[in-house]
């Protein structure tokens, strides 16, 4: 069991692009992400540590208010993931991006329990289809 799982940022080019060309991707309504696991990492791993990132596009939203909340809304998700419900599988994943992809007209209309549901369920998904992949159950 883990005792306490470090979450880190991405910070460089090479960790950025070596999750996105290795990862795998996953889609849960408005939420998109990346993942790549301890076991396809080329970089070096620190056991107790994920690195994260998240994105929000202009795209999605023009205005920088709606971004920065759907950002501080998917961060904090995030933690309480890691720390309150996965204690004993989450470790297993070592790079995650987020991406949110739609966006309401204010930054009001978005919270935390919108969110979080939607972060605990693509992290369970991808422990999953990662557990299926390890064991080899399906081809």
């Amino acid at each position: 069991m883990v005792s306490k799982i470090k979450l880190e940022t991405i910070k460089r080019k090479k960790e950025f692009e070596c999750l996105v060309t290795n990862g795998f991707w996953l889609r849960e309504g408005p939420l998109k992400s990346v993942i790549l696991f301890r076991e396809d990492c080329q970089l070096e791993t620190n056991f107790y540590k994920i690195i994260y990132a998240v994105t929000v596009s202009r795209k999605t939203t023009k205005k920088a208010v709606v971004r920065n909340r759907i950002k501080r809304l998917l961060r904090e998700s995030f933690r309480k993931v890691a720390s309150e419900d996965f204690p004993n599988d989450i470790w297993k994943i070592h790079y995650i991006l987020f991406q949110w992809t739609v966006a309401p007209q204010r930054a009001c209309e978005i919270n935390l329990w919108a969110v979080y549901p939607t972060v605990k369920k693509l992290i369970e998904t991808a422990i999953f289809k990662h557990y299926v992949k390890v064991k080899g159950l399906c081809n």
